[in-house]
């Protein structure tokens, strides 16, 4: 192609042409492809490594501390609510926690008794009649009646005055009080609920540990303390988690909607899965992976991990047998193909927090 002749034609023309080389250029700084690091132009690196280990045969899963029974507590009648134990109290079995107003019904008693006496009056006076020949057997039956309906309405006017008091049914703490002083009780809304003293750990569980698990099962606590025996395992699985729930006896002093970590025993293969520790694992969005030290250059593998086992998590996909060791400090501020100056070994790190969840919020 021809050039145009004019002078400043030719230097726009040639400035447009220098300039398309920037344009790629400028693309691939604003992302695209990842950089490709060279060793020469990385400075070298001291790494400390450890090596993977095998899973010793359990697995940490988190379990939610709650009350062995929690109760709630409701009138079997409306009307206006006096007093209402404060939340957080502890209560003993058997203590009043809540009054209605009765007002209205010791006056409805009160009513109940005067006619029941009068009945009973009335009755007395037939039969000394009858005894005479001086009333028919229909007036006594009649004034009989007459009295056994005014006891039964004295005796239904004495249960509903003692609606009014509410009683704990259980000992523990009140957990809950939806209702206040001055507000209208209706039969069957919560006037406040009491948690027992006692203490379980209630957990979800993969279907394939549910042979791990039988009622009676001493479980430990992967943070130390007293071990869980194992009340109850439900026979249904989950149909969108294919997990089913366990239920754990604990000590009292574990507090209430605290999450705690069991440890619970797996055989077979899952035992033998490698375990990577936490300070290796690098994290890059919805991507991990772990360092390793490869003819003294660092290496970055991507992995896929599963639950915790032993101090560490489960390496479930990766890059296969090469794969021994790996950079369990500074992860973050590495970069791949770094030079390695020295290397220094250690045992495994220990993990802090569990990868499942089970379900629960955390």
């Amino acid at each position: 192609m021809k050039m145009p002749s004019h002078p400043a034609i030719r230097s726009r023309a040639a400035r447009v042409v220098l300039g398309l080389p920037a344009v790629p250029l400028a693309l691939a700084a604003c992302g695209g492809e990842t950089p490709h690091y060279e060793s020469a132009a990385l400075p070298p690196v001291t790494v400390e490594v450890a090596p993977l280990t095998r899973g010793g045969g359990q697995a940490i899963h988190p379990g939610r501390v709650v009350a062995a029974r929690e109760v709630d507590v409701s009138t079997r009648m409306a009307g206006t609510l006096l007093e209402v134990a404060p939340l957080g109290e502890a209560v003993r079995a058997g203590q009043v926690v809540a009054r209605l107003d009765e007002v209205d019904l010791r006056a409805a008693l009160s009513r109940a008794e005067a006619a029941a006496r009068l009945a009973d009056r009335t009755l007395e006076r037939i039969r000394s009649l009858h005894g005479q020949g001086a009333a028919a057997q229909q007036e006594l039956d009649e004034a009989e009646a007459r009295a056994s309906q005014a006891a039964a309405t004295v005796e239904s006017a004495r249960a509903q005055l003692s609606y009014t008091t509410l009683q704990a049914p259980v000992s523990g703490r009140v957990v809950a009080r939806p209702m206040q002083a001055g507000d209208l009780a209706t039969p069957g809304r919560t006037v406040l609920r009491i948690a027992s003293s006692g203490r379980e750990v209630h957990m979800e569980l993969p279907a394939e540990l549910r042979d791990a698990v039988p009622v009676g099962t001493e479980l430990g606590l992967a943070d130390g303390g007293e071990d869980l025996r194992v009340l109850r395992v439900s026979d249904a699985l989950d149909a969108r988690t294919r997990r089913f729930t366990v239920e754990l006896g604990a000590p009292v002093e574990l507090e209430l909607g605290a999450i705690v970590r069991v440890a619970v025993p797996i055989e077979g293969a899952e035992a033998a899965l490698p375990v990577v520790p936490e300070t290796a694992i690098v994290r890059r969005g919805q991507l991990t992976g772990v360092f390793t030290v490869v003819a003294d250059t660092l290496r970055l593998r991507w992995v896929r991990l599963g639950r915790e086992s032993d101090g560490g998590f489960e390496l479930l996909a990766g890059p296969g047998e090469g794969l021994t060791e790996v950079v369990v400090t500074g992860v973050a501020g590495l970069h791949d193909g770094a030079p390695v100056a020295s290397v220094t070994r250690s045992s495994p790190t220990p993990v802090a927090n569990p990868t499942d969840d089970g379900g629960l919020d955390r």
